[in-house]
């Protein structure tokens, strides 16, 4: 590799890098830029297919703890009970949405 194309495969790296990370701090405003944020930088493809009509995928749950904050439409409560089977990922879709919660709404405090 020459030292030109090398220069420019750093500069490239650096602005990717840039780009990465300003990408990171930008909060999602939709159910793809959520999904999308979720698998890219927290390394997680999160179901968003039900499995049941009556039943909600596990994304949607994630979608609307995330979103609930941010609706124009305030809803009166927006709670959810979560019930899945054993090992159905419920507690770590409650930790991504504590997480996004700690990085997006700016008054959140979390206790453990």
């Amino acid at each position: 590799m020459t030292k030109s194309a090398h220069n420019t495969k750093v500069i490239g790296n650096k602005k990717a890098s840039r780009a990465y990370e300003q990408l990171k701090c930008k909060c999602p405003v939709s159910r793809d830029d959520l999904k999308n944020y979720v698998k890219v930088f927290l390394g997680l493809d999160v179901p968003d297919k039900k499995m049941c009509e009556e039943h909600s995928s596990p994304f949607e749950y994630l979608w609307h703890s995330f979103s609930a904050d941010f609706s124009v439409e305030k809803a009166a409560n927006a709670d959810a009970v979560v019930w899945a089977n054993r090992g159905g990922g419920k507690t770590q879709l409650a930790a991504v949405a504590t997480l996004l919660d700690c990085l997006f709404k700016p008054r959140c405090q979390v206790r453990i």
